[in-house]
């Protein structure tokens, strides 16, 4: 019985009731302005910033969700880092982090980006959780019209755990899918 009340009371709280309560920006509102993106990546060794984690192939999967929020997007995510093998003496090395920040444009070339981490790695004897605050800035369409879009970004991380401050700086670049294919879309 308790377990039929849950899935009631979650079924109207996502508006999935034909009694769901009305409001002026109800829960299908919301989920509607979610935003998903996810990745996959298969990766010979595990680097982070500068040290090897693994020594071996892992499979490294990501999801983020965003929601616009005030003038920004708030959003929540995971990514982990799993063995591919647990060969003698490399270990089953799993890692699992959890973020949630906040990105906000504050000029028209400019945005910042703020958040934490939390990294767990649940397998892996004697490893401990880490913490992690971040904020970035990020840059983009600050070269003339006529150079590629590129897109530099620096940020700033303090992982508790090891009272470590790290400055991290990177430049991007997106191309669209359709372009590379040649489509016009």
């Amino acid at each position: 019985m308790k377990k039929q009340i849950a899935i009631l009371a979650l079924a109207s709280a996502l508006g999935l009731s034909d009694n769901a309560a009305e409001s002026t920006y109800g829960v299908n509102e919301v989920l509607s302005d979610v935003s998903v993106s996810s990745t996959v990546a298969f990766e010979s060794e595990y680097v982070y910033r500068g040290g090897v984690q693994y020594n071996g192939p892992a499979i490294q999967p990501g999801v983020d969700f965003s929601l616009p929020f005030f003038e920004g997007d708030l959003y929540l995510g995971y990514w982990g880092s799993y063995a591919v093998s647990n060969a003698a003496g490399v270990g089953n090395f799993q890692e699992t982090d959890i973020y949630l920040g906040y990105s906000t444009d504050i000029t028209d070339h400019v945005a910042i980006d703020f958040g934490f981490t939390y990294y767990m790695f649940p397998d892996t004897a004697g490893q401990d959780q880490w913490e992690e605050i971040y904020v970035g800035l990020n840059f983009s369409n600050t070269l003339p019209d006529d150079w590629p879009e590129l897109n530099p970004a620096i940020y700033a991380y303090y992982n508790f755990a090891g009272s470590a401050l790290t400055l991290e700086g990177s430049i991007g670049h997106s191309v669209s899918l359709g372009k590379l294919l040649g489509s016009s879309a």
